[in-house]
């Protein structure tokens, strides 16, 4: 799963059990933090063009 929202993308991609989740953390100009207590996203990852590496990793 790769999305900009912790809630609906990373969050869900958890529940959902996915290989792994991406989370593009530069969001409206400024870097997100994961809410307090929440499970962390597999990547983290400030542009679009990180997600090829990030592939690579999971195999």
């Amino acid at each position: 799963m790769v999305g900009d929202s912790y809630a609906a993308d990373v969050a869900g991609g958890i529940n959902a059990s996915l290989l792994a989740t991406v989370w593009g953390s530069l969001m409206h100009g400024h870097l997100s933090a994961v809410p307090a207590g929440q499970p962390s996203p597999t990547f983290t990852v400030e542009s679009v063009l990180e997600v090829e590496a990030c592939l690579e990793k999971i195999g």
